[in-house]
């Protein structure tokens, strides 16, 4: 976990047997007009399955997103 001058956003790296290094930073996405949107909902999925967490079906997948880094913080004991 760190941050990104640039973005000036929090910056997480981690990884996942099946998708690999993955490399997130929190923000509310505008997930409508995203091009990356469809890729974005089946790797919160992926790694909400792999870390055995329910996600609220009827949330954005940005809101998805932020409860599903603050679950797998919370298991590995990160804090901001």
């Amino acid at each position: 976990m760190g941050y990104h001058p640039a973005t000036q956003r929090q910056a997480y790296i981690f990884y996942s047997p099946k998708l690999g290094i993955q490399t997130w930073y929190e923000h509310e996405g505008q997930c409508t007009e995203c091009e990356a949107r469809d890729n974005c909902i089946d790797t919160i999925n992926q790694l909400a399955q792999e870390w055995q967490i329910n996600l609220n079906a009827g949330s954005t997948p940005s809101e998805k997103a932020l409860f599903l880094l603050t679950k797998i913080k919370e298991e590995l004991g990160w804090k901001n």
